[in-house]
């Protein structure tokens, strides 16, 4: 009876119709054949496997995290083996997780080491997970893509629950990261469109620049680009750059690339040789709305096999006045919107304001909402637009250079025996003093705190 049954459910394998030396000359197809021959139900049980395959033009991604191996976008829990493809090399290898102390055993010679945690890249290797069943509910939801998975390591040393049992606690506010919405991955290829180019010294122009340069650090050449206006009429340029007599976007680009180079301190981002690539698209300056506009569809510049991330820089604003085209989520596999203005504002402090300010708030929020699949505010005063696409990060920082200057401000007030020393609570804010940001709101704060304390805060 047993011998019947397991006929029945594991039906033999003939030797004969397989090329026996070249089946067991790579573990990769060996495993295959035998996992062909399995029951469904039983290998849905099996350990979850991946190759990361280097053969020939074969060119595997396998991105090692604290908790998991990712090949390919498949997800291998650690802890882990790996073993050569090649049937004649047994130099396997157990990866461990980062929440029981990471580190490798290298099992050929039985020796722990500590100090290697990233994987080989010289060949072609199989990754399997070393877990009891890799259908059980708890290790379905590990394997799920999440945010906590790409943060850095500081972060998982203070995180509540986390153990050295392995298991990643499940958070009510954890984000399902999809493989084509996963921008760490070293393979994404990135276009930065924005609003505005240097030497227009506006946040739009100079914070997406820094951003797209950052970007290229660590990836291959021509990974990362920036998409910038080039203001195709002569008086619109006058108007705009005053001093500067761009005749070209080869001009402009220039200038551009030095700014980044000696100002920015970043020559190797600059270099279009190794780093940041532009794009120009063609545009006009508004003076009534103070903007620039694209006066063309600019998802035609960019080639069909290329278009992976688009990080949109005022997503409302690119998309108010849009040539025909095709849309910006058609287009790439994942676009992001960057809120940096809060035009709701703005719009009502205008004549009219009560009238304009919904209706920009309405158009703004069906933009967003229509061309972008995550949306980015760096504040949360800005208006809501989707609340299930967003969320608030100051994905600008700071700038080296306000810092600097506090330094140098609180070594010239200990030099002038100034008393600097901090008396209960206080704010510190830097901004520009300018109306349009908010500088009628201070002076009105002043006239307020004056009234209440008898004095006026320093500014």
């Amino acid at each position: 009876m047993a011998t019947e049954y397991i006929r029945e459910a594991n039906p033999p394998i003939i030797l004969p119709d397989y090329n026996i030396d070249y089946i067991t000359s790579d573990r990769r197809i060996f495993y295959d054949i035998l996992q062909a021959h399995r029951a469904p139900d039983v290998v849905r049980k099996l350990p979850v496997r991946a190759y990361a395959n280097r053969d020939g033009d074969a060119t595997s991604i396998v991105v090692v995290r604290r908790e998991h191996i990712e090949v390919d976008g498949r997800i291998i829990l650690k802890p882990c083996m790996e073993r050569p493809s090649d049937s004649s090399n047994s130099d396997f290898r157990i990866y461990y997780p980062g929440s029981s102390g990471g580190g490798c055993k290298i099992l050929q010679t039985g020796q722990f080491r500590a100090d290697i945690n990233d994987v080989r890249t010289d060949a072609s290797y199989l990754y399997e997970e070393l877990v009891d069943d890799a259908d059980a509910a708890e290790k379905i939801d590990q394997r799920r893509y999440r945010k906590r998975d790409r943060m850095l390591d500081a972060a998982y040393k203070v995180m509540p629950g986390l153990g050295k049992s392995g298991t990643i606690p499940r958070y009510e506010d954890d984000d399902e990261i999809a493989y084509y919405s996963d921008l760490t991955r070293p393979d994404r290829r990135f276009y930065v469109v924005t609003t505005a180019s240097l030497p227009w010294m506006t946040g739009t122009a100079v914070n997406p620049l820094l951003r797209a340069a950052y970007l290229t650090r660590g990836r291959p050449k021509g990974a990362v680009t920036l998409v910038i206006p080039w203001l195709c009429n002569e008086e619109d340029r006058k108007k705009l750059y005053a001093k500067y007599d761009f005749q070209t976007p080869s001009d402009q680009e220039a200038h551009v690339r030095e700014w980044l180079s000696s100002k920015a301190g970043m020559p190797k981002e600059a270099d279009p040789e190794t780093g940041l690539q532009i794009l120009w698209y063609d545009s006009r300056y508004h003076p009534t709305f103070m903007s620039i506009f694209s006066v063309e569809d600019i998802c035609k510049h960019i080639p069909d096999d290329k278009s992976d991330v688009c990080v949109l820089e005022e997503p409302e604003h690119l998309n108010w006045f849009r040539a025909e085209g095709d849309s910006w989520t058609k287009k790439f596999q994942f676009t992001v919107g960057i809120v940096h203005t809060n035009y709701k504002a703005y719009a009502g402090a205008q004549v009219g304001g009560t009238i304009a300010a919904p209706i920009i708030a309405e158009m703004s929020s069906l933009m967003v909402r229509a061309y972008c699949n995550k949306v980015i505010k760096l504040s949360p005063v800005l208006q809501t637009f989707c609340p299930e696409k967003e969320i608030v990060c100051n994905v600008h920082g700071v700038r080296g250079d306000f810092v600097s200057e506090g330094e140098r401000r609180a070594r010239c007030a200990a030099e002038s025996g100034i008393d600097t020393s901090i008396v209960g609570t206080r704010a510190y804010f830097v901004g520009k003093i300018l109306w349009a940001k908010g500088l009628d709101k201070l002076m009105h704060l002043e006239h307020f705190y004056r009234k209440t304390t008898g004095e006026y805060f320093a500014i």
